[in-house]
C-alpha cells in the first residue's frame, strides 16, 4: 500500500471502531469495543477517549460479571511534566476470549 491508501484504510477503521461505539449501551461495552479495536487501554485512554473515569471497576465488571479475559500489565510511561511513571494497561486478546 501506499501512504494514501495507508492512510483511508485507518479512516475507515476509526469510523467503523467509532459506529460501533455508538452503539454500546453502557460503559463496560465501550470499553471493551475500545480494547477490541485498539488491543489495550489505559486511564488516560479512557478519560479522553471514552469520558470513563474508573476503568478498574469497568475491566472488574468485564472480568468477574461477564466473563471476559483481560490480561494487565503495568507499563511506564511519562507524564505530562516528563517523569516516568507506572500505570496499569489491560489488554484483550481475541485469542483468549474464544475468538469474540
Amino acid at each position: 500500500m501506499n501512504g494514501h491508501s495507508d492512510v483511508v484504510g485507518m479512516q475507515e477503521a476509526y469510523h467503523d471502531f467509532v459506529d460501533d461505539l455508538h452503539e454500546c449501551k453502557n460503559q463496560e461495552q465501550e470499553v471493551l469495543a475500545y480494547m477490541k479495536h485498539y488491543g489495550s487501554i489505559t486511564q488516560k485512554d479512557a478519560n479522553i477517549q471514552l469520558s470513563v473515569g474508573r476503568l478498574a471497576s469497568r475491566i472488574h465488571n468485564l472480568i468477574q460479571r461477564d466473563g471476559y479475559v483481560i490480561d494487565k500489565n503495568m507499563i511506564t510511561v511519562e507524564n505530562q511534566f516528563g517523569k516516568k511513571v507506572r500505570v496499569m494497561e489491560y489488554s484483550y486478546d481475541h485469542n483468549k476470549n474464544g475468538g469474540q
